[in-house]
């Protein structure tokens, strides 16, 4: 994904050329893989939010691409932010704060992806929070859809079920922003059913 959208943490650069889908070269990206260690004929997946910008790219690539688009609420993903990603931030008149720069991102990776999915021979979306609830149910219901073979049961989670923490990080992002940001924030995230 840094070498399909080197401009992906930066929403003002986005559609600058970085994500089309036209420089993805099959061949050259399996010679990468390769490197990487990956086989021919060996199954592999990876989580990256970068993959809704890259996507239409990856399934140019690999046309018979599962894809599963893991939507989280934007509140919570923007206050589990390191600090450290700050240094992608850029502000202008139109994201004058962090928070409307990584809203504005947010809806991109987003948007991206579902225009992926449209394309993709096998897509589900699925909420990050309705996967920490039920993940056993959850992961039936993305074989289910990618049409692979249900093997998911209690006996594979070896942990505890995660939990999602919605309400104890909108609390912390509200304790953070300015009033008007976190107002705009839930607004925003209003409009994804959250």
């Amino acid at each position: 994904n840094s070498i399909l959208e080197p401009g992906c943490m930066d929403p003002g650069r986005l559609g600058s050329g970085g994500e089309a889908a036209s420089l993805v070269q099959p061949h050259r990206l399996a010679f990468r893989m390769a490197l990487a260690g990956l086989q021919p004929g060996e199954p592999w997946g990876f989580k990256d939010p970068r993959n809704g910008l890259a996507a239409e790219a990856w399934l140019k690539a690999f046309p018979e691409a599962r894809v599963v688009h893991l939507l989280r609420d934007p509140v919570a993903t923007i206050g589990t932010l390191p600090e450290l990603y700050d240094r992608f931030v850029r502000l202008d008149a139109r994201r004058p704060t962090r928070t409307r720069f990584w809203m504005d991102l947010w809806q991109a990776y987003v948007d991206g992806a579902r225009r992926g999915m449209a394309s993709a021979a096998a897509a589900v979306e699925i909420r990050f929070e309705d996967l920490c609830a039920d993940p056993v149910g959850v992961l039936g219901e993305v074989c289910g859809a990618l049409d692979l073979p249900a093997e998911v049961g209690p006996e594979i989670l070896t942990e505890a079920p995660i939990q999602s923490g919605k309400t104890e990080v909108r609390d912390q992002v509200r304790a953070a922003l300015d009033a008007a940001d976190f107002l705009a924030l839930a607004a925003f995230a209003g409009r994804y059913g959250y």
